[in-house]
């Protein structure tokens, strides 16, 4: 079982937030958790399926990250206007 904290901001329209960095972090700790052996079965008890969703959770926080990484301006001290 995987424990991550998670922080939620109010925006002013009522919806709530969350940090990108937390969110990649937990698609990275839910594929890890996926890909881990589970008792006595290892990697080639695994399906198929399980790698590609840990993979697919992995390409997903990758692509959060380049994302958030092409707002920031190139001295990484806020947001591109």
């Amino acid at each position: 079982m995987i424990s991550v904290a998670i922080s939620l901001i109010p925006a002013t329209d009522g919806q709530l937030l969350i940090p990108a960095a937390q969110v990649t972090a937990l698609l990275r700790t839910m594929a890890d958790d996926l890909l881990a052996p589970a008792g006595a079965e290892d990697a080639q008890g695994r399906s198929r399926t399980v790698d590609e969703a840990a993979g697919a959770m992995n390409q997903l926080a990758d692509h959060l990250d380049v994302e958030c990484i092409a707002c920031t301006d190139d001295r990484g001290d806020g947001p591109r206007r």
